[in-house]
């Protein structure tokens, strides 16, 4: 290492022009320098910095003298450390080595290491309840522990150990809490659709989501009787379940696919990938009869496969009252709303035959109410809504 004292600006001459005698006795002086100075890694140079002066010594009377015994001095020092630190390394790595065999030969159930990370194979640190030493427990409402379904992703080995852990804080657990999974409150936030299984029929339900924010908070809110109910016209079990196959990977991080077998046949089934981040609400059918339905009533006409001149669809007006005649549907239907002033995008995969119902709720009886107030109603079939079912079952569909 070369220090900035090591020259003298006083030997500087005055500047000339260069001849072949100055040649070689720079190439001869510069030798002489390059004679004296020892190169080393960076990270071999002594910690104590007055050492550096030690190490070269460069005379600038005299460059060609040197502390030869010095510079040697200072390699054998260099050299001690190296070998000190390597004793020490080996001593570490011995030890570690006699650690890990102590530990193979004291497992008793003899379950293999490599296949597996050693977290995932480790034996608890105490399997004793905590509340029975007397730690504060806090007791969480049935509804918001984890139910059956998330019980159901559990995978375990042939000795009946668990192969991976729980999926826990991801943003589809919601779906998987309490004992039946199909409140109000079982909701995600799918992205940009917040959906919930709480729907007036037995499916997933699908909500325009508005961002409200200030400058503390940013929220996502949604009307609920906005939303558009994707289900089935057979009836189904309660309880959904997610599906995981060969072809259908466990949840991840993005994705989870919900299950839904009817009561009357194994065979019938519907299922709802949900896929964080995608622009559209998916069912698919497995011999099941598509289902519509939105709590709000249709405003204007439908518009089929993209022709504004080929919609005159009639639907029933009342609960269970439909078309006279089914319209085909190629591709896509366009639905516009009241109240809520959505416009809805339907596509289905394959040409299907629909029936509608579209229930008005009848403002008439609103006499005593202030304008723009509607009226509750007392009959449920007297509520709006808007339903659309397929006339036949998809064998393997998706709406």
């Amino acid at each position: 290492m070369l220090r900035p004292d090591s020259f003298s600006m006083n030997e500087a001459t005055p500047l000339r022009k260069l001849d072949g005698n100055d040649e070689k006795q720079y190439q001869k002086k510069n030798h002489s320098l390059s004679a004296g100075i020892e190169l080393r890694p960076y990270n071999a140079l002594p910690t104590d910095p007055s050492k550096y002066h030690e190490t070269v010594n460069i005379n600038s009377a005299n460059p060609r003298s040197t502390d030869s015994d010095e510079i040697e001095s200072q390699t054998m020092l260099f050299g001690k450390d190296n070998v000190t630190i390597k004793r020490i390394a080996g001593s570490l790595l011995a030890l570690v080595t006699v650690l890990i065999s102590l530990s193979l030969l004291s497992r008793q159930n003899n379950e293999p290491v490599l296949d597996a990370a050693w977290s995932s194979k480790a034996q608890p640190f105490s399997t004793v309840d905590p509340a029975s030493l007397n730690v504060i427990v806090v007791d969480r409402p049935f509804s918001s522990k984890p139910g059956p379904v998330f019980g159901e992703l559990l995978e375990r080995g042939p000795d009946d150990e668990l192969l991976i852990p729980l999926p826990t804080n991801n943003w589809y657990e919601n779906l998987l809490l309490g004992s039946s999974n199909v409140d109000a409150e079982n909701k995600v936030f799918a992205v940009p659709y917040i959906l919930d299984t709480s729907g007036y029929i037995q499916g997933i339900r699908s909500h325009p989501a508005h961002v409200q924010a200030n400058d503390r908070t940013v929220m996502m809110t949604y009307e609920e009787k906005n939303g558009m109910s994707l289900g089935a016209v057979e009836p189904f079990h309660h309880q959904h379940h997610v599906h995981t196959s060969k072809t259908v990977p466990r949840p991840s991080k993005l994705a989870i696919e919900l299950e839904w077998v009817s009561a009357e046949d194994s065979s019938v089934k519907m299922r709802c990938p949900i896929v964080r981040g995608a622009p559209y609400a998916s069912m698919e059918y497995v011999y099941a009869t598509p289902r519509i339905f939105v709590e709000r009533s249709m405003s204007g006409k439908m518009v089929l496969d993209n022709d504004p001149y080929s919609s005159n669809v009639l639907c029933g007006s009342k609960f269970n009252e439909f078309s006279k005649s089914p319209f085909l549907v190629e591709k896509e239907i366009k639905i516009h709303f009241d109240t809520s002033d959505m416009t809805w995008l339907i596509f289905v995969s394959e040409p299907t035959s629909f029936v509608c119902t579209n229930s008005i709720l009848d403002t008439t009886k609103a006499n005593n109410l202030p304008p723009g107030v509607i009226p509750p109603a007392t009959d449920p079939n007297e509520s709006p809504f808007f339903e659309l079912r397929a006339t036949k079952p998809m064998r393997r569909g998706m709406v």
